[in-house]
């Protein structure tokens, strides 16, 4: 029976999946960034700056940098405009800690903030 809603029950179930308390954040954000429903791939996007508060800035620059890249190359509009709603936030994040954090703003958000501005999608510039 449907209530109106688009979500079938296996998309329902994985959105569920991924209260799991047994995945560390960067469990989560390994199985979740690449994951063929849309739903699960935004959620991890939109919680990316709470992990980097959780796990600082050494795991951050390590785990967080790459997922950030990956999420890049998304397809879907909604999922790399939230990737550039969290850009500000990893800028502040990185520049923090210094000399280093202020490399890889420039290394490697600032190529992440020129893909996003020519992205195709309007809601992502």
């Amino acid at each position: 029976m449907s209530y109106g809603n688009d979500f079938d029950d296996e998309e329902m179930s994985e959105e569920e999946n991924m209260d799991d308390d047994t995945l560390s954040p960067l469990e989560k954000v390994a199985k979740y960034k690449n994951s063929p429903l849309l739903l699960q791939r935004l959620r991890i996007v939109k919680e990316l700056s709470y992990i980097a508060e959780q796990i600082g800035f050494d795991d951050a620059k390590i785990h967080l940098l790459k997922a950030l890249q990956d999420l890049s190359s998304d397809t879907e509009g909604a999922v790399l405009q939230a990737l550039a709603e969290q850009l500000a936030f990893f800028s502040t994040f990185f520049m923090k800690n210094g000399e280093e954090g202020c490399t890889i703003v420039l290394k490697h958000l600032f190529p992440i903030f020129q893909l996003l501005i020519t992205d195709e999608h309007h809601q992502v510039r």
